[in-house]
């Protein structure tokens, strides 16, 4: 029996695509854009109409880290983040900002 072909869950649409110095497709960017959505998107999700959020991706280590800046948000907020950024294979910060 032939397997099903996978089937995409999402479709985004980019202005333009990004690419290397040579014209390739940009992967990294491409991932990392991805990345950001998936974290807005767990922000959204434990303070939703909560303050601004700001996402920082950092690629220069063995492993990838992400930055999660928010303003205006409780404790109890950033400990849910915390929790469920903590089963991504990336590494995690929360901080909260002053405003």
């Amino acid at each position: 029996m032939q397997e099903r072909a996978a089937v995409p869950t999402e479709l985004v649409l980019v202005d333009e695509m990004p690419l290397t110095p040579v014209g390739k497709v940009s992967k990294p960017a491409l991932r990392d854009d991805a990345l950001e959505r998936e974290v807005r998107t767990l922000v959204a999700g434990v303070s939703p109409g909560g303050g601004p959020c700001e996402v920082r991706i950092d690629n220069s280590g063995p492993r990838r880290r992400v930055v999660v800046l928010l303003s205006g948000v409780s404790e109890q907020v950033v400990d849910s983040l915390k929790s469920r950024l903590g089963g991504y294979e990336f590494a995690a910060t929360v901080r909260v900002r002053d405003c």
